[in-house]
């Protein structure tokens, strides 16, 4: 409740003239000073114990100072610092959180992780979503979680920062780290099934924290779902109750809004995309795009919808990571940057969906982006937003026909800006193809995507929509068909023990993603008929990396599941062969 100052100050005047015989024994000073702290502490959340809101301030800014962190060098003083400031610094510097919570409150206990919590007897699994739901928004004001421990049932609550901006009853308090706190807002919402208050953001946390790439709504029955999510290669149903229908038809609401879709109507598929700034594992704060699409889906007489989101990396991770961080061999990294370093032609990247073509190649404009290569983009829409120039064809698609800027026009307009590279994000059609083809005619080296399964499917592809053959051989520099599979876990190598559970890949028996691919790097092709790929590839005009020359390294190296291998051993096309 807001105070008010000029009641507290009549308040304080009438103290004086009843005090008037005394004023030789009151203490002007310390009068002055309680009235300045009413003031501080009605601009800002109180903190537990608190004296003075400024010197936890003060403090805050001389312990940072040891970590050299440059928003805080930013604010300078404690005026330009909020409650919401200095939690998010803290989610991001855990050492500085504890030697903060250490040195202010030395007899309280602080959690770095969950298992510090299970250890000293407290039910993690307690949370006051499933008992009182009026709870839910202090627990959400006081960035705080609630837990019970075991032995005497007594409610504690724990604390990033101190506060009493909350309603919560509880019996004892202690301070937890951001790992904990990401474990719960991340988590705990989702594994309850529903009972919590329907939130489209907690879902995207979810994701985030448990390195989830997709998760998907499926139907269960006429009144309820349950969730699947992929781990790698791996899809695992992640919720043993049944999802309440109404949950589910809420967060779909909120996703509709979120990408800008009118959420009255019912649309038969709806796709788009979800950003959100959000807590990663490791406790940074980090700018996240989540895919979002939706379509009618029946079970029996049951009709629903089916929802999947996928969680997309950025262009910093993409490109801090590189072609190596991203496991391709030395050799495909010979092909790949050879290709790039021509002036003109075509290089397509190829697979099924969550392949990781989009990462592939978003890693490689960002070296071709460091070498200084003037890049365009033509998307629909932008999942990965880069430092170079993009068109989103979304923008428009709702405008008037002549106001609306089709992949036409913007291939058009964007070769008048004189760009090296171009990329394409997928071409579907006969005139995408043709558009794609096009440009590696005219002096620019273009890149795109397709969804074909090897690289003899991309050629016949292509020469369906664009069907001259000179052209093709003229202007074809790269084709990489991949797919990813699950690396097998390095701690347990893939062997699934019951009596004594794997933390590493919680049992899945894989971590991690390797790709598998088909690459083809064409040099002269002359007279050679290209649709006959064998024959190619043995007249040495075009060098080649097989997915079974990739498998085989991997199981060299105890990398692949003995199921992935056997697949790929027996289905998989070696052109060579």
């Amino acid at each position: 409740m807001k105070k008010d100052y000029k009641r507290i100050f009549k308040i304080y005047l009438f103290i004086l003239k009843r005090k008037i015989r005394k004023l030789k024994q009151l203490d002007f000073k310390k009068l002055f000073s309680d009235l300045n702290n009413l003031l501080e502490k009605d601009k800002e959340e109180e903190f537990v114990y608190n004296d003075s809101l400024v010197f936890y301030k003060n403090e805050f800014l001389r312990l940072s100072k040891k970590y050299n962190i440059s928003e805080v060098e930013l604010k300078g003083n404690h005026h330009e610092m909020d409650y919401d400031f200095m939690f998010n610094i803290f989610l991001s510097n855990e050492k500085l959180h504890k030697e903060f919570i250490d040195e202010l409150f030395p007899s309280k206990k602080y959690y770095s992780s969950m298992n510090e919590l299970v250890d000293d007897g407290f039910d993690i699994q307690y949370f006051f979503y499933a008992k009182e739901e009026k709870n839910i928004e202090s627990i959400y004001d006081a960035r705080s979680i609630c837990v019970k421990r075991k032995s005497d049932d007594k409610i504690f609550v724990g604390y990033i920062l101190p506060t009493t901006s909350t309603n919560i009853v509880y019996e004892d308090y202690f301070f937890i780290s951001n790992s904990v706190y990401a474990y719960y807002y991340n988590t705990k919402t989702i594994e309850l099934g529903g009972k919590a208050e329907s939130n489209i953001v907690d879902i995207l946390k979810y994701m985030e924290s448990n390195d989830i790439s997709d998760l998907h709504f499926q139907l269960l029955d006429e009144y309820s779902y349950y969730f699947t999510a992929r781990f790698g290669q791996e899809i695992i149903r992640i919720t043993n109750a049944p999802i309440n229908k109404e949950y589910v038809d809420k967060i779909y609401n909120q996703a509709l809004i979120k990408i800008g879709k009118d959420s009255l109507s019912n649309p038969p598929e709806v796709s788009g995309l979800l950003k959100e700034r959000l807590l990663s594992k490791s406790g940074k704060l980090t700018d996240r795009t989540f895919r979002f699409h939706s379509m009618f889906d029946n079970k029996g007489q049951y009709q629903g919808r089916a929802v999947s989101i996928r969680k997309l990396m950025n262009y910093e991770e993409i490109s801090n990571l590189g072609l190596n961080g991203l496991n391709y061999n030395k050799k495909a990294i010979q092909l790949l940057n050879k290709a790039s370093s021509n002036s003109h032609g075509i290089i397509l990247i190829t697979g099924k969906t969550n392949s990781g073509k989009s990462t592939l190649l978003y890693c490689i404009l960002s070296s071709l982006y460091d070498e200084g290569r003037r890049i365009k983009s033509i998307e629909s829409p932008i999942e990965v937003v880069a430092p170079f120039s993009q068109v989103d064809l979304t923008r428009t698609e709702d405008a008037e026909e002549k106001y609306k800027m089709t992949r036409e026009i913007a291939v058009s307009a964007l070769l008048r800006q004189d760009p090296d590279v171009v990329l394409l994000q997928e071409i579907r059609s006969k005139a995408e193809v043709e558009e794609f083809v096009e440009l590696g005619l005219k002096g620019h080296l273009a890149y795109s995507t397709a969804h074909t399964g090897s690289v003899q499917e991309t050629i016949l592809r292509v020469l369906k929509s664009s069907p001259d053959q000179k052209v093709l051989k003229e202007t074809l520099k790269l084709i990489v068909t991949q797919e990813l599979i699950g690396k097998k876990c390095q701690s347990c190598k893939g062997v699934i023990n019951k009596e004594s559970k794997c933390e590493v890949c919680n049992d899945l028996g894989v971590k991690g993603l390797l790709p598998v691919y088909e690459i083809a790097y064409f040099k002269d092709l002359g007279s050679l008929d290209i649709t006959d790929m064998k024959k190619v590839v043995k007249s040495n005009a075009v060098e080649y990396i097989s997915k079974k020359d990739i498998a085989r390294e991997y199981k060299a190296l105890d990398l692949i599941a003995d199921k992935d291998y056997i697949r790929i051993m027996t289905y998989e096309k070696d052109l060579r062969e």
